[in-house]
């Protein structure tokens, strides 16, 4: 959660550093994202990720104590399909 986007992170470390994160907490709070705007995000963040060398997928700070299982499930429907090294734009 920071004004700076994934790929301005990217570019600004030239692969010398592995960037962890991506998934912010209010993503998995269906109150604070509908799914369909869920899986326009995942889809982009994706996107923004690949070809996925030094980044790690994970939630950015904490998993909120409500946060929606199924989105949890799908986030790892998502890295099995999409994830593959070297990861392709959709």
């Amino acid at each position: 959660m920071t004004k700076v986007t994934i790929p301005e992170v990217k570019k600004a470390f030239k692969g010398k550093v592995t960037i962890f994160g991506g998934v912010p907490s209010v993503a998995l709070l269906k109150e604070s994202m509908p799914d369909e705007d869920f899986e326009v995000f995942m889809k982009n963040l994706f996107n923004e990720i690949a070809p996925g060398h030094r980044f790690i997928l994970g939630v950015s700070d904490t998993t909120p104590p409500d946060a929606d299982f199924n989105r949890l499930l799908r986030i790892t429907e998502m890295v099995r399909e999409w994830g593959i090294l070297p990861m392709e734009v959709k």
